[in-house]
Parts: C-alpha cells; sequence; structure tokens
C-alpha cells in the first residue's frame, strides 16, 4: 500500500524550521499534514558556556549529542571557532538524524543508541565509559536531566552546556481549536516534550485532543504526553522522521482493522460474560492473590511482649520472641512477606538503635530467619522511629541534614542484611539515599540483597495511627521538607526515575488510596515491579466504619485491594494482610 495515510489530516508541531521533513513524510504516504509550529529554535542567549567547552574540548574523552539540533548547533559553533573534533574524542549520538547532522559537520560517531532516555543512553554507554571519565553535554535549555544523572551514576563527570533554546512559538490557535472540536484532525504529532505542552497552552488544557490518536517520538515524549493525560497511541522507538511515519501508519492500520470488525448492539452484548460467578471468574482482568500482600509488623523491645495498637485494631507490638506466632499464623494463610519496623528501647539524636547489632529489628530478623527461613523479612529503613526529635536524619538547625544522614541510613541497611534481611525499604526520602545504600550492600558484599524504594512518598496526613504505633511523631516541625507535596504528580516520575537510577529493584508509592493516579503514572512510566503502601490511615478509615456498621469490611477491603492492583501495583504493603488471605482462602 503505497498512500496508507490518504484521507488523514495530520497536525505537524515541531518547530517551523524542522517540520518540512516530517510534512513531506507523510504527504509521500498519502497524509494532509498540517502545520501548527508551537515551539521555535534559538541561538543561546550567550555563546560563552559553549565556546568555553569547545576550548577545552582536549579535556573531555565523551562528547553525547541528544538532537539534530544540539548536533547542528554544535558543529556550527565548531566551525565558527575554526576547531574541530580531537583525536580520541569519543562522540555518540542519540539516533540517526543526530548522527547524519554531526557527520555533515565532519565529527565521526562512534555509538549511536536509539533512545535519549536516562536508562537508554547509561545501557549503551556502560560498557565503555570508565569512572571518572568527563563527558560534555551540549544540549537544549529544556532538555530533561535523566541522561546527564544516569551517566553521573556510572561515575562520570558530566558537563551540560547549552546549545540552543527552545521557545515558545504558537500562533492564532482558533481555526486549529475548531478543526480538532469538528474532527478534522486525525493525528497529532508531537517530537518532544515541549512541544506536548507548548500545545497545551496554546490550546487552553488537554480536553480538545481526547478524540484525536497521539503520535509521538521516543518514550521520553510519550511520558511528558501521559503526564499531562493524554493517551498515546503510536510511539516511535527510532527517533527519525520514518520512525514516527512508520508508527502512525502501523497505529492506523491495527485501528482500522478492529474498526471494520466492529459491531454493535444487539449482536454485542457486554452483559453476557457477566451472568454468573464462574464466567466472571474467567474473564477477570485484575486478579488478587497472597503473593501480592506485604503485612507490616512492629517489633518492641522486651520478652513476651503482644500488645494491641489502639489506634489499628487487629494490629499489635510484637517482641522478638512473640514475632514467631505471628509468622506460623501467617504461614499458615500463605503470607510470605512482611516488613518490619522497631520501636527501640532508647533513643538519642542520632537513633543508634536503627543500625545497633542488636537492635529490636536486627534480633527479630535472626528469630524469624532462624525458625522460619521461608519467610520473606524486608526492613524499613530509617531513623524516624529512633530518633529522640522524630525526624527521618540528623538534625542541623532545625532541618534534617540530607547528606551526614546518608551514612546512617547504608549504616542501618547494612545491620539488616547482616542480620539476614532479605530485602530492605528506605522510607526516609533523602536525596541520594539508594545509592548509598547500595554500595553498602554491594561493599559488604550483600549484592543480591534487593532494595525496594519508598520512591514517591508524600506528605501525607493518612499516617496518624502509625506515629502512634511506631512513635515516631516529630518533636517540632513536619516531614514537609523532605517528603513530597500532595499536589505534585510528575515530580514523583522525576522522584522514581532517581530511584531507579541510583539502583531500586521496587519502586514504591505512599500513600495509595488517595495516590492512584500516581501508582497509575508510574506504572506506565517504569518497567520495574511497583509497590504501594496502604497506610495506616487508609486502614483505620475502613476499621471505624465497618465497626459502625456503615460498610462490609470485606467487600470494601477486597474493592480497595482490587484498585490498588487495577492502577498498576504489583506488591501491596496493607494492614489488612491477613485479612485479605483468610477471604482469598475460603474463595479457593
Amino acid at each position: 500500500m503505497d498512500r496508507p495515510l490518504a484521507g488523514l489530516r495530520i497536525l505537524v508541531t515541531r518547530a517551523a524550521g524542522q517540520a518540512g521533513s516530517l510534512s513531506a513524510a507523510l504527504a509521500e504516504r498519502g497524509g494532509e499534514p498540517i502545520r501548527f509550529p508551537v515551539i521555535a529554535t534559538a541561538d543561546p542567549e550567550s555563546w560563552g558556556p559553549l565556546d568555553q567547552a569547545i576550548d577545552r574540548l582536549e579535556q573531555y574523552r565523551w562528547l553525547v549529542l541528544t538532537s539534530p539540533t544540539g548536533a547542528r548547533q554544535f558543529t556550527g559553533r565548531l566551525a565558527a571557532l575554526r576547531r574541530s573534533a580531537p583525536a580520541g574524542l569519543r562522540v555518540v549520538a542519540v539516533g540517526p538524524a543526530t548522527a547524519k547532522e554531526l557527520a555533515a559537520g565532519g565529527v565521526d560517531v562512534e555509538l549511536m543508541p536509539q533512545e535519549s532516555r536516562g536508562a537508554a543512553l547509561s545501557t549503551a554507554m556502560a560498557p565503555h565509559l570508565a569512572p571518572g571519565d568527563r563527558v560534555l553535554m551540549a544540549r537544549g535549555n529544556l532538555a530533561g536531566a535523566g541522561p546527564a544523572e544516569a551517566l553521573r551514576a556510572l561515575g562520570a563527570v558530566v558537563d551540560e552546556v547549552e546549545a540552543y533554546r527552545t521557545i515558545f512559538a504558537g500562533g492564532d490557535a482558533g481555526p486549529l481549536r475548531q478543526a480538532l472540536a469538528d474532527g478534522g484532525i486525525h493525528y497529532v504529532t508531537f517530537t518532544s516534550g515541549s512541544t506536548v505542552e507548548n500545545l497545551l497552552v496554546a490550546l487552553g488544557g488537554a480536553q480538545l485532543l481526547h478524540g484525536v490518536r497521539i503520535a509521538v517520538l521516543g518514550p521520553e515524549t510519550e511520558a511528558v504526553a501521559r503526564r499531562h493525560g493524554l493517551t498515546v497511541h503510536a510511539v516511535a522507538v527510532e527517533q527519525s522522521v520514518q520512525g514516527l511515519v512508520r508508527a502512525i501508519i502501523e497505529d492506523h492500520l491495527e485501528e482500522r482493522e478492529v474498526s471494520h470488525t466492529a459491531m454493535a448492539y444487539p449482536t454485542i452484548r457486554p452483559r453476557r460474560l457477566r451472568r454468573t460467578e464462574t464466567v466472571r471468574r474467567m474473564v477477570r482482568e485484575t486478579v488478587l492473590t497472597r503473593n501480592d500482600l506485604i503485612l507490616p509488623l512492629f517489633v518492641a523491645p522486651g520478652k513476651g511482649v503482644r500488645r494491641e495498637i489502639s489506634a489499628m485494631p487487629g494490629n499489635y507490638h510484637w517482641s522478638a520472641d512473640t514475632i514467631l506466632h505471628e509468622m506460623e499464623a501467617m504461614l499458615e494463610l500463605g503470607l510470605q512477606s512482611t516488613i518490619l519496623f522497631g520501636l527501640p528501647e532508647a533513643k538519642d539524636e542520632v537513633g543508634t538503635g536503627a543500625y545497633h547489632e542488636q537492635g529490636v529489628v536486627q534480633q527479630a530478623i535472626r528469630a524469624i530467619k532462624a525458625r522460619f527461613p521461608e519467610m520473606h523479612v524486608i526492613t524499613d529503613v530509617c531513623l524516624c522511629e529512633y530518633t529522640s526529635h522524630g525526624h527521618c536524619g540528623i538534625i542541623c538547625g532545625d532541618t534534617v541534614d540530607n547528606d551526614p544522614t546518608l551514612e546512617l541510613l547504608a549504616k542501618t541497611a547494612l545491620s539488616h542484611a547482616q542480620a539476614g534481611a532479605d530485602m530492605v525499604a528506605p522510607s526516609d526520602m533523602m536525596d541520594g539515599r539508594v545509592a548509598a545504600i547500595r554500595q553498602a550492600l554491594d561493599r559488604d558484599g550483600f549484592t543480591g540483597v534487593p532494595i525496594m524504594a519508598y520512591s514517591a512518598k508524600y506528605a501525607s496526613a493518612y499516617y496518624g495511627p502509625f506515629r502512634v504505633a511506631a512513635d515516631s511523631a516529630p518533636a517540632f516541625g513536619d516531614r514537609r521538607a523532605y517528603q513530597m507535596d500532595p499536589g505534585n504528580a510528575r515530580e514523583a516520575l522525576r522522584e522514581v526515575e532517581l530511584d531507579v537510577l541510583e539502583g531500586a529493584d521496587i519502586v514504591m508509592v505512599k500513600p495509595a488510596l488517595a495516590y492512584l493516579d500516581i501508582i497509575y503514572r508510574v506504572r506506565e512510566a517504569f518497567d520495574l515491579p511497583v509497590a504501594c503502601y496502604n497506610v495506616s490511615g487508609e486502614f483505620a478509615m475502613v476499621k471505624a466504619a465497618a465497626a459502625q456498621g456503615w460498610i462490609d469490611e470485606r467487600r470494601t477491603v477486597m474493592e480497595t485491594m482490587l484498585g490498588f492492583k487495577r492502577a498498576g501495583a504489583d506488591l501491596i504493603l496493607t494492614y489488612h494482610a491477613k485479612d485479605v488471605a483468610h477471604w482469598l482462602n475460603e474463595e479457593r
């Protein structure tokens, strides 16, 4: 089929100077390109930083260009300064279009990864990059931090310089709004995150785009579009004009095939598959199992302790001996994973009990693994339960001092691994703590101990009962200076990406119930397992309402658990775990 896009009107949003090649490729395959450039590229406000970098180009081992515009600007500046790339400089171009621009400027390319995402770039360069290698990245002013952070995580010293600016170039959007409202646009193309954001500014939001098919260039652009609530239908993994055109063609042909076979009522009756419980189970899209559940438990000093927590009915403080009874009960129900929180015998300014060899959590780990080696023991890594001030790190003045705290968190995680923990879970929200813990574990030979990071942990009012249970309320102030603002969603993806780059094996969203959108966004953006924490306030509300007879506890809890799974959670930390396991066993 020579003209598979015939009859389709396709919006091209890239800069006017770059729109020609995409428009021509679409027209060649039968499409009608509609140009509405929402961005323009301009020279940097000052050439000084780039010129200085070119002057000391011999000091760099690597040059990384992530876009054709950056490559064109860089080689143009080389020519203007009458310089050339020095021998020994290794050059990375993301995508064939970037490589082509560099070749046109007389610069030889050694590596050509197809994506500029941090993970893809680090994967391509990791076999060749040595710790301490100096890397120059010439990029646009709006380029994301992911690629540079990924290379820094590999030990590179990265300098980022501005080679061009991306600026808003939206014109009169009235006719475009009308065309979208009338269904006159079939596809909208985005070639960068800035094209997404600037078109939404021009249109006054995303509403007019909900009935249009969205095609994007690369996963980074896809992530931006999804963060703004857009449904992405076609993603060009190969970052080139032809790659984007192929993605649109493939999506259109698939969509047309589906629409040709679609039939309406009365032929199609969805209720046929809802008639009996058996058929409902057969076609159920989201299934909850006991393997999805992690039960949080609280370890207290002493012996023979089994003390109910007033704010959390059915939950207890356990000592290292009595917790073995709870392990036995869990295993009988088919639960094999717990996360431990500690209540120390004494507290001090630096949370010594968190990393003491004979700390309450360390004792409990050894007791559990000796009696029940099959139990998967996860430990919460934080200092708030152990410090006299109740904050998650070392206090300097009236704030938590991030970097000195990292050493204590790493020391805590290592002590847990040495006691036999199967997994560690840092919940402190200090910057860089995953990398610090990973390095400490690896240095001591615990390369096989995974990290479940509390990656998107919000400063939430839902934690109230937990702070009673763990005796961890701050003595002054609150934790909003290090836990996330509940109004932020895009920031959650940045926090998760940083934890992934630092070595997290599982990422977590906390709380869960009011943050289902965050769970969904994280699941869509990352391939790692995603956990969510059904926190104490969420648990207590259900228990209180059920005690009053206002809700059916079993149905409410099971519906909530399915909601977490449906949003994208692979693992659920919940105080309901034993009840849920019991109910699941009854349904077998």
